[in-house]
């Protein structure tokens, strides 16, 4: 996905962590949608962007709800949501 940063403020982690599908403003969520994207893409990354990227984060989204955002993050990839986000600002 070449689509430009969109216009507006960095949105919270909090923000990007909540389902925004709902959202009422379009323009907030494309925006939270291209943060997200990007950071999803920043995971990928990481593994060479092949299909051999998806096991690793597989297993991480899998433990999202058991060990949380932050330590599943740190446990696959080494980072915290925060040095996720400011990869991609």
């Amino acid at each position: 996905n070449d689509e430009p940063r969109p216009d507006g403020t960095v949105p919270s982690l909090k923000s990007l962590t909540e389902p925004f599908v709902n959202e009422s403003s379009t323009d907030v969520a494309k925006r939270l949608y291209w943060y997200s994207q990007k950071m999803v893409e920043e995971l990928l990354q990481k593994d060479g962007s092949g299909i051999a990227a998806f096991p690793r984060f597989r297993a991480c989204v899998q433990e999202l709800r058991v060990l949380g955002v932050d330590k599943a993050l740190q446990k696959y990839y080494g980072v915290n949501a925060e040095q996720l986000l400011a990869k991609v600002r």
